[in-house]
């Protein structure tokens, strides 16, 4: 049974122009149910503080060698604000940040009316950008790969485009309730997917992150030699953290991380 109208969440920049591409694009279609968010803009703690979000950076801390960043706290509030509406949603739906920049409309409905319908009821998450940049050349080649998607082993890309169940809104949700980490993504039930052909693409031209807007790479957290140290279990030892349980470390260590190379290869083989 197909699906009725899909659900959209865009989130929206405050004082910027950077969602009118998206919203040209899908404003006017019937097939499209939009709703709008302004985005948590968080470039300070004290901003943190102003808007009551709750959060702890102890874990993430512990795991990256640094703290969550107030705009990376104001873009996890952002998005839990619109899991929170997808979640109430019986057929899920879409979420969008106002970045997002979709190639052909006719195939971002195809693959995600497809796969919602055939998930309705798991905990499953479908990112449109597809894996780590792979695919980008494929974008305007033909191939009977299009509006085909695969299962990961483990996570995705960043959080800028993705279909998620209503099942799968609620883990997430609850996943990073209080904020614990980044958007992208909390440790949860849920599977994730990506297309074997990017159907949507992050920023253009006229836009770029608000996270990194000096574009420093601070998400590069700790030096070469900690993370040997985390991955010959030297580290665990000698931290003794106990609130840091051993399931938590092997996935984030050593799961996450070995999945993240395994996938790379996996979504390589199979857009042959």
């Amino acid at each position: 049974m197909p699906v009725d109208r899909i659900f959209v969440v865009i989130i929206r920049t405050p004082n910027s122009d950077r969602s009118l591409v998206i919203e040209d694009l899908l404003k006017n279609d019937s097939r499209f149910e939009i709703r709008y968010i302004e985005a948590s803009m968080t470039p300070n703690f004290s901003d943190v503080m102003r808007m009551n979000i709750d959060y702890s950076t102890k874990v993430f801390e512990y795991f990256w060698g640094r703290k969550l960043t107030p705009a990376e706290i104001g873009c996890a509030d952002s998005h839990n604000k619109a899991r929170k509406l997808i979640q109430d949603k019986p057929n899920g739906g879409v979420i969008l940040e106002d970045d997002a920049r979709i190639f052909d409309i006719d195939s971002f409905f195809t693959t995600v009316e497809y796969f919602l319908k055939n998930n309705r009821t798991n905990f499953s998450v479908l990112n449109l950008t597809g894996y780590r940049k792979l695919n980008l050349e494929l974008i305007k080649v033909n191939s009977n790969n299009r509006n085909k998607y695969i299962r990961l082993l483990g996570k995705p890309d960043l959080a800028v485009s993705y279909a998620l169940t209503k099942p799968a809104a609620f883990e997430l949700l609850n996943s990073n309730s209080p904020i614990t980490t980044v958007a992208d993504w909390p440790i949860s039930k849920c599977n994730y997917f990506v297309p074997l052909i990017p159907i949507v693409i992050h920023g253009d031209s006229n836009s770029r992150s608000f996270i990194d807007y000096d574009e420093k790479n601070f998400r590069v957290s700790k030096s070469l030699i900690n993370r040997l140290l985390d991955f010959t279990f030297i580290s665990y030892v000698i931290k003794k953290e106990s609130s840091i349980k051993l399931s938590l470390y092997i996935t984030y260590v050593y799961k996450d991380r070995i999945c993240w190379y395994l996938d790379y290869i996996r979504v390589k083989w199979h857009r042959r």
